[in-house]
C-alpha cells in the first residue's frame, strides 16, 4: 500500500535539498505538482475515456496533484493521459511480443521482431495502455487500464519494444 504522506513528506526534503533543480528529470516539474483533482474530475474523465484510472494514480491526483514529480520526467497530467486506441484491450507484453515475433521475416513498418530484446508492434495492439510516466526520447511508463494485463506497468520503447514490470 502506498503511503502519500510519506512519499510527499520526502518529495518536500527534496525540493529543499535540490536547489539548483540538478535531479534527473526535475527541470520539466520544478518539483511542483499541479492543483489537486477532486473525484468528480477523475470519474468524468473515465467516463470520457470509458478507462478507470487505477486507484493509486487516482489517489495520485487526489492527494498530491495534477501531474508533477515522480519517476524519470515525471507523471503526467490527467489532461496529458491518452490511452492508446483500439478495439481489441493489451495483451501483455508477452503476447504482444510473441505477436511481433510472427512479423520476423516480414516488411512491416507497424510490426517487426529481430530479437526477443528488440521488437515493436502497432499503437493498435496497445490499446488501453495509458503512458503515466515521460521515460525520455519518446518512452513512456504506462499501465494497462483493461483486458489481461490491468494494472501492470509497461515500459514502451520505440527502439526495444515493451518491457512488463509487473
Amino acid at each position: 500500500k502506498v503511503i502519500w504522506s510519506q512519499i510527499l513528506t520526502k518529495h518536500h526534503k527534496l525540493k529543499e535539498t535540490d536547489k539548483c533543480i540538478q535531479v534527473f528529470g526535475a527541470r520539466t516539474h520544478r518539483y511542483d505538482f499541479g492543483k489537486s483533482l477532486s473525484e468528480a474530475e477523475l470519474s468524468k474523465w473515465e467516463s470520457d475515456n470509458d478507462i478507470a484510472l487505477p486507484t493509486d494514480l487516482r489517489t495520485y491526483f487526489t492527494e498530491c496533484g495534477n501531474g508533477g514529480p515522480g519517476p524519470c520526467y515525471g507523471i503526467k497530467s490527467l489532461e496529458q493521459l491518452r490511452p492508446y486506441p483500439g478495439s481489441t484491450p493489451f495483451p501483455g507484453a508477452e503476447a504482444a511480443r510473441d505477436i511481433a515475433c510472427k512479423y520476423k521475416d516480414v516488411d512491416d513498418d507497424d510490426f517487426w521482431y529481430e530479437s526477443d530484446k528488440t521488437w515493436c508492434v502497432s499503437d493498435e495492439t496497445l490499446a488501453d495502455l495509458i503512458p503515466i510516466i515521460a521515460y525520455g526520447c519518446g518512452d513512456d511508463y504506462c499501465i494497462a487500464a483493461r483486458g489481461p494485463a490491468t494494472g501492470q506497468i509497461i515500459l514502451r520503447t520505440y527502439d526495444y519494444g515493451l518491457f512488463d514490470y509487473g
